[in-house]
Parts: structure tokens; sequence; C-alpha cells
């Protein structure tokens, strides 16, 4: 599963109609992310992955090309748009 996939997945939610209001998407700051090569097993690229929450909760922090790579954005513009769901 990349984060490609998992961007464009998201891209197609309909979202409650509050989603705007939680922070991270108010302030753009909603990412996408490799879980399978960063989180969800045990090993030496566990440690990658916290370098890239870091990245994440610390973007002028310095990292590695990897890491940088790593977070892919999601547009806030395409969430903006999205029809919300009604709850």
């Amino acid at each position: 599963y990349t984060a490609e996939q998992a961007r464009q997945e998201y891209l197609e939610l309909v979202l409650p109609e509050d989603w705007s209001s939680i922070p991270a998407v108010k302030h753009k700051r909603v990412y996408a992310l490799e879980a399978n090569s960063y989180f969800s097993r045990p090993g030496p690229r566990l440690v990658r992955g916290v370098e890239v929450l870091a990245k994440i909760l610390h973007p002028s922090m310095a990292a590695s090309r990897e890491a940088e790579r790593a977070v892919l954005p999601i547009a806030a513009a395409a969430v903006a748009g999205k029809r919300a769901a009604s709850v």
C-alpha cells in the first residue's frame, strides 16, 4: 500500500461536514505515508519511520532524503472542495 494509494483513497472519501474544522485539515497538515515500509513491521526502517514523523511534526528539522520523500501532503484544495456527508 503506497503513500500515493493512501492519498488517492483519502481524496475519494466523502467526509463529514465538520471535517474542515479539524485543525490539521484547516492548516493543511494532512499527509499520506507508506505505513508498511515505516510503521507496520519491526526492524531498521522503523527508525526511519520515527524520522518521518519527526519531519511532519517539525517541518524545519533536517531529515534524510528518504524521510523527506516519504511525506506526501494531501492537497488542501482537493479536501476543501469535497462534498460533505450528512451524519
